[in-house]
């Protein structure tokens, strides 16, 4: 499968897949003012919309909410991110950190909590520890994941 999108500085507005040199899909790119991606979609070849994403910003910049349509499933999952900087007295910081993200199946009255992740940093602000919590996993799957990270600083010469 072959994909084409703008080679220019800009960001692509447009990006299709190609099969045997014939269109299968694009997905449609537009972003605001801030240069910032706000919504996608994809759609087949015929037209039909496979999915739709939205993305919605605080005025620093921050995503605060992203908003997946599957058409195809029939499905609508919400990721909701919280910042320290939206509650200081909480998170002992307003550094702009992303503290933590929620996602929800059917958003609205009557949602479903599918899972959050949560991040913690060291002390010089970069994320050690990385904590998804699943509400109500599968048989035989883990209620919870951890990633670590380690970070060195290399020495001259190193």
């Amino acid at each position: 499968m072959a994909h084409r999108c703008a080679t220019n500085r800009e960001p692509p507005s447009r990006f299709e897949e190609r099969q045997l040199g014939e269109a299968v899909a694009a997905t449609s790119y537009l972003y605001d003012t801030r240069g910032r991606l706000y919504e996608e979609i994809r759609t087949d070849n015929l037209g039909v919309s496979d999915y739709y994403l939205q993305y919605h910003y605080d005025q620093g910049g921050n995503r605060t909410k992203k908003v997946l349509v599957d058409f195809v499933a029939g499905t609508t999952i919400e990721t909701r991110y919280e910042y320290d900087i939206d509650d200081v007295p909480l998170y002992g910081t307003a550094t702009n950190r992303l503290m933590k993200y929620a996602v929800y199946d059917s958003p609205g009255p009557g949602e479903t909590l599918v899972s959050t992740t949560y991040y913690y940093y060291s002390d010089s602000g970069n994320p050690w520890r990385i904590v998804t919590e699943t509400e109500d996993p599968e048989p035989g799957q883990p209620r919870f994941s951890v990633t670590f990270r380690k970070y060195t600083a290399k020495r001259g010469g190193e």
